[in-house]
């Protein structure tokens, strides 16, 4: 993450200067474009925060403001793009969502950024297809199986789990713009939810 989104919707950048000067020091024919990702993430509580999203992209001053930042952010970095990471929000913000993707893609056409979204598969393929619609990549989150208050203890992406999901997404997706995200942890369940401690 390397953008925050506050809670009155401002975007506070946060690149790590040591992983571009690594990358730097690569070729050029070499050198992976790296995206920069805005989360709605509410840094106090840890959790996804649909009202600052909303006034990110609630109107469209807020969105060309959002868009703007973010495009002067990727230029002065030489950055691949932005990966848009909003989780946990209503499907009545999707028109808004998928206005400020647009936005975006639109802000970042001089440089050639791509635009990126995250889509968890807790949601309905065809509302997947939607936002996948607005985006030049997606992140396919193929975890999150069993979570740290799941009301069961297990993986976070098992075998037979992850292909039913690939496999529902990939038929709604188009192929082209889906990249699989894996899930590279694990989760020490507390007692109180089912856990070991």
């Amino acid at each position: 993450e390397w953008a925050f989104l506050e809670a009155d919707a401002r975007i506070r950048p946060a690149v790590d200067r040591r992983a571009l000067a690594v990358l730097g020091r690569l070729p050029a024919a070499e050198r992976p474009r790296v995206l920069a990702m805005l989360t709605n993430v509410d840094p106090a509580t840890r959790t996804f925060d649909p009202v600052r999203l909303r006034r990110l992209v609630g109107t469209p001053a807020a969105r060309a403001a959002g868009a703007a930042r973010l495009a002067a952010l990727v230029a002065e970095h030489g950055l691949g793009g932005v990966t848009l990471d909003f989780e946990n929000y209503p499907g009545a913000l999707d028109a808004a969502v998928m206005a400020f993707a647009d936005t975006l893609r639109a802000a970042l056409r001089p440089t050639n950024g791509v635009v990126a979204l995250t889509l968890g598969v807790d949601q309905d393929e065809r509302r997947a297809a939607r936002l996948a619609a607005h985006a030049d990549r997606v992140f396919l989150m193929l975890y999150d199986e069993h979570w740290y208050t799941s009301p069961t203890a297990g993986p976070i992406a098992s075998r037979a789990w992850f292909a039913r999901q690939a496999a529902r997404y990939l038929d709604a997706l188009p192929p082209g713009k889906v990249i699989a995200a894996l899930g590279a942890y694990g989760i020490c369940v507390p007692e109180e939810y089912g856990g070991a401690g």
